[in-house]
């Protein structure tokens, strides 16, 4: 059984992931962060404070870009599988790449605005 998913819905679960694993990174290093200023002011006898000015804080953002190859179907439907053998004889599929980057989408290095990608279907 083949499932599908509008190319918008897609890119919509692709940044709720980054979200995620961005607000993981920032309390993974928070926690370091900490960790590190009260080592210091043990190690080094100078107040807590102190210690915290001496330590650098970064604020990660992760920059993520998708990019994968798919066999048009139909005009608003595109395979990620390779069309079976038997499809491929009877049917002519063109292979297109589809970009996503910072909730940017491209097909073919073209942009998709939001309207159209709600309306192209991908096929898994």
């Amino acid at each position: 059984m083949k499932k599908a998913i509008s190319l918008r819905h897609f890119v919509f679960l692709l940044q709720n992931e980054k979200a995620f694993c961005e607000e993981k990174l920032k309390e993974f290093s928070k926690r370091n962060y900490k960790k590190l200023a009260f080592l210091v002011e043990k190690r080094l006898n100078i107040p807590l404070e102190q210690a915290f000015k001496m330590l650098f804080y970064p604020n990660y953002t992760l920059n993520i870009e998708l990019s994968f190859s798919v066999y048009k179907e139909k005009q608003d439907r595109y395979l990620i599988k390779r069309p079976i053998f038997f499809k491929r004889i009877l049917k002519h599929f063109s292979t297109h790449k589809i970009t996503i980057n910072n909730q940017k989408l491209f097909i073919d290095n073209k942009p998709i605005n939001d309207d159209l990608a709600q309306k192209i279907w991908l096929i898994i």
